[in-house]
């Protein structure tokens, strides 16, 4: 999260974590991978709320048995129709988005759903009032051994 916090703060982005205990079952690195990618996009695809700076907020919860982690940023306005098809590969969202000349390939959300899907759990987005997304994860609760 640290090499995050620095890239949004060289952006002028004002990244906020609220991590309470939300344990899960399944492979570490993959599951961190999904929020490495979600956090990234966040910062990546980010732009000043209100003519402010940036926002990210992480957080974590248990949720009905589960975990949940949340990611949401402020950015560029998204077309709810077209949230759907930020989880295919290689689509990178509208023109606007493009035109920022910002790196990826399009395929962070499409990993992330896979990998989530592949644990038993979902992955919904949103688009948020103003501009930016809201990308909430929810897992299931741990496995007994």
């Amino acid at each position: 999260m640290d090499a995050h916090r620095e890239q949004a703060a060289a952006a002028g982005i004002d990244l906020s974590c609220d991590l309470a205990g939300a344990p899960t079952s399944g492979d570490p690195v993959l599951l961190g991978q999904v929020a490495v990618n979600l956090v990234q996009n966040a910062v990546r695809h980010n732009g000043p709320a209100g003519g402010g700076r940036g926002l990210v907020r992480v957080s974590t919860a248990k949720v009905g048995g589960g975990a949940e982690l949340r990611v949401e940023n402020t950015g560029c306005a998204v077309d709810p129709a077209e949230v759907d098809d930020l989880f295919e590969p290689f689509h990178r969202g509208a023109a606007a988005r493009l035109a920022t000349g910002r790196p990826g390939s399009g395929l962070g959300l499409s990993i992330v759903q896979a990998v989530v899907e592949s644990h038993g759990g979902t992955v919904r987005a949103r688009a948020r009032a103003g501009g930016g997304l809201c990308v909430t994860v929810r897992l299931p609760g741990p496995r007994a051994r």
